[in-house]
């Protein structure tokens, strides 16, 4: 029996290099894509920042979820202008946001009120950051007018003024 009359051949071929391996054309390319499309999602969800509105958790946040996969953004034309609008369809209406008994924050920031965690933080970084910016005002005008008594009254009085 020589190779060409062998039956099994057609099933037993070996693969050679560098020759196209098998798959509709384009799926060859799969992994890397896969790979390229993974990485920009993960910076993606890594550049996402929560958004609040006045410190209450808004549906339009990208952490904003509804437990009953309820909730969808549309585009609706609200006075005139088309906005997105986030839309529950269990109940066939807008949303009505961190009231509703199945709103939860993926990040876990959605507190009992209603607030948005992430803007409480960021209140309080506030507050402490201007905290920090009088006291180092307050130093400043202090070290000018040690100057200005330097300047004008000498250094004998100014250790006595201080």
């Amino acid at each position: 029996m020589t190779r060409s009359d062998d039956p099994f051949r057609a099933h037993s071929r070996q693969r050679q290099p560098g020759r196209y391996r098998g798959g509709y054309r384009g799926h060859h390319r799969g992994y890397r894509e896969r790979e390229r499309r993974a990485r920009t999602e993960e910076r993606r969800r890594e550049q996402l920042e929560p958004k609040p509105v006045n410190g209450m958790c808004n549906p339009l946040c990208p952490f904003f979820r509804c437990s009953r996969g309820a909730l969808v953004i549309r585009r609706m034309n609200v006075k005139g202008k088309m906005q997105l609008v986030p839309f529950c369809t269990w109940v066939g209406d807008v949303c009505i946001g961190p009231k509703c008994q199945y709103a939860y924050c993926a990040r876990r920031a959605l507190l009992p009120d209603g607030r948005c965690l992430f803007a409480a933080r960021a209140r309080e970084k506030q507050g402490v950051e201007d905290f920090e910016k009088e006291i180092e005002k307050e130093l400043e005008e202090e070290r000018k007018a040690a100057m200005i008594a330097r300047k004008k009254l000498g250094r004998g009085l100014e250790e006595e003024l201080l």
